[in-house]
């Protein structure tokens, strides 16, 4: 599993992530998650086409990150995953099912070396399968 974030995924972590299941023989499952504008949870059922809109537009721009990845691996099932959320969340949630969990990390300079963003901390000690951390280049 990869946990991607589809306005900023980096080509090095989603490379890694289908070359580690092309080497398991198993397929991928990419986790995207987002957030929807605050005022969707306060506004009327007879909103829901514009949630579904929304989430089709997820759905569209994460299947836009694999379409590559899919003509370059062709023998790697992608299966992409789009939830509403926290990636923290989502990701240790998404993550049980995994045996092995791909994140990429920040170059977090302003914040010292070896520091580590939310999304990868809790991935790292609420997960039970290992974790690779890939630098984002």
């Amino acid at each position: 599993m990869v946990g991607i974030d589809t306005a900023d995924s980096s080509p090095v972590v989603l490379e890694f992530a289908v070359e580690a299941a092309e080497r398991m023989k198993t397929g991928l499952r990419v986790v995207h998650a987002w957030s929807p504008p605050p005022h969707w949870f306060t506004q009327a059922p007879a909103q829901d086409d514009e949630h579904a809109l929304a989430q089709h537009m997820e759905v569209d721009q994460l299947q836009e990150v694999l379409a590559p990845l899919r003509i370059a691996h062709p023998g790697v099932n992608l299966v992409p995953t789009t939830r509403v959320g926290g990636a923290a969340e989502i990701l240790t949630d998404e993550g049980r099912r995994a045996s092995l969990i791909v994140v990429g990390r920040h170059d977090r300079k302003h914040q010292g070396i070896g520091r580590l963003g939310a999304v990868t901390h809790a991935a790292i000690h609420y997960t039970r399968c290992p974790v690779a951390v890939v630098p984002r280049h």
